[in-house]
């Protein structure tokens, strides 16, 4: 049988195998057209410490695999399966790129998966990246997606500074 179906129908000693097969090639499949959906298939079925080990494989790589067409498959995944100390550990590495994975088509998705997956004390990093690009975000056709997710996200404080810069456009 194919790969995927293994993990997702296989016993736990297949998927275990599968899994230290691929864990050595596992960066290198993330951003792969094929290996992404293998990838994202032991995510998905993989025990809790098979699912750490590949959240540990991602680390140091999370802007370079957002950025990428498959990659940023496979992060936004993982996102969804890593336990919250991965997760926060994992957004921060996107600090201080957040206005540039915004504007990308593949990261900004990212970008949202973490608004939707880790704890908001932990996101005021991505909420003061938008503080001050507001106008300019708003009308981007990749971070006006972004948007209404950071928005919600905000603390009073935030709200009041876009309220103040607000007043300094020009009308």
């Amino acid at each position: 049988p194919p790969l995927q179906a293994q993990l997702e129908h296989g016993t736990p000693q297949e998927r275990t195998q599968v899994v230290e097969e691929l864990i050595p090639e596992s960066r290198r499949l993330m951003a792969d057209v094929f290996g992404n959906y293998v990838i994202q298939k032991l995510l998905e079925y993989g025990t809790r410490e098979q699912v750490r080990t590949l959240g540990g494989q991602l680390e140091g790589h999370v802007l370079s695999l957002s950025l990428g067409t498959y990659g940023c498959r496979v992060v936004q995944k993982a996102f969804e399966r890593v336990d919250e100390e991965q997760k926060i550990r994992l957004g921060q590495e996107l600090h201080p790129h957040v206005l540039d994975c915004v504007r990308d088509q593949n990261a900004n998705h990212v970008i949202q998966k973490i608004l939707e997956q880790v704890p908001s004390p932990h996101l005021d990093f991505i909420a003061s990246a938008f503080l001050g690009h507001v106008p300019v975000l708003a009308s981007h056709c990749y971070s006006s997606r972004v948007l209404p997710r950071i928005v919600a996200s905000w603390r009073d404080g935030q709200r009041r500074a876009l309220s103040d810069a607000r007043r300094l456009l020009p009308q």
